[in-house]
């Protein structure tokens, strides 16, 4: 989720009046890789990219590739074959052994896959996304997506996209990531499927010294952090650059908070009665996990 988020924050800072960009979304693998299907990276005509799809090796071709993507306006399926290790026809010698399938995807106006991940960004729902990257069968267009969540309405579906839905539901049930292969009508059409989860909430009570790194831990991983303390010097905007700091005095917990399916929480007050105090308003939320810093005579 780290690398959606970053994406996403540098395609609200693009000024498309004077760039053009394209999403690369690693579709599928055959062997090894150093990135698994699922890894995207945004790349602008500048020449600058957020994200990854290896470990550096394929970058800079993909840059070149999605340039002619861009100006074309149409989606391309490109292909990295790197089980030949004597092969350098990139200039570098990947040593991966595996086949990189890649999809590049313009963004323009009536093709814009950077609208779906904001969309999933903001949902706060598990979602699964269907990536249509070849296929034959009219309607099913290579770069076509379809999402669904708990909520998606299915009455006006086609037979193509119902068999889709099935799948995009099983793979919520596994939270696995697939290519699969759909027979429509004699026609075949290669679709990526992928699972994806909010970031967490996390909710850390105590702004000590030691709360610094787990927030700038959980930052970096991509979590939402905010910081509870019912004193207000503790709360130090240049401590936690990467959180939202909130008072919350020990008997108003609930009425401070907004508990998500995806929050978790973590006390480290090093105030006794505060913090036992918060975890007896806790634990009849829905919270799914709450950590504790302190002695275990004191549990």
């Amino acid at each position: 989720m780290n690398e959606l988020t970053k994406i996403v924050e540098a395609y609200q800072k693009t000024d498309f009046e004077k760039q053009r960009a394209a999403l690369a979304t690693v579709v599928r693998v055959l062997g090894s890789s150093y990135r698994s299907p699922g890894a995207r990276m945004y790349i602008t005509d500048d020449g600058r990219w957020v994200g990854s799809i290896s470990g550096g090796c394929l970058e800079g071709d993909a840059l070149r590739k999605a340039r002619k993507v861009m100006e074309s306006g149409i989606p391309q399926m490109i292909t990295y074959d790197t089980m030949d290790d004597d092969n350098n026809s990139l200039g570098v010698g990947l040593g991966c052994n595996g086949i990189i399938h890649i999809l590049l995807e313009p963004i323009r106006y009536d093709h814009n896959p950077i609208d779906f991940l904001l969309s999933i960004y903001k949902e706060e729902k598990v979602t699964s996304l269907a990536t249509v990257f070849e296929s034959d069968f009219e309607g099913l267009e290579v770069g076509a997506k379809f999402w669904l969540t708990e909520n998606t309405d299915l009455t006006n579906t086609t037979p193509a996209e119902k068999e889709i839905y099935t799948s995009l539901s099983k793979a919520m049930e596994t939270n696995s990531a697939e290519a699969k292969e759909f027979a429509f009508e004699g026609k075949r059409s290669h679709v990526f499927i992928e699972v994806f989860q909010p970031p967490i909430d996390l909710l850390i009570f105590g702004g000590g010294y030691d709360a610094q790194p787990v927030a700038n831990f959980a930052h970096q991983l991509g979590w939402n952090v905010t910081i509870l303390d019912e004193c207000v010097a503790h709360l130090i905007p240049i401590n936690f650059p990467n959180a939202q700091l909130s008072g919350c005095q020990r008997h108003e917990v609930t009425t401070n908070i907004n508990v998500k399916p995806f929050s978790a929480a973590v006390l480290m007050s090093h105030n006794y009665y505060y913090d036992m105090e918060v975890l007896k308003q806790l634990l009849p939320t829905s919270i799914q996990y709450i950590g504790i810093l302190g002695p275990k005579k004191k549990g």
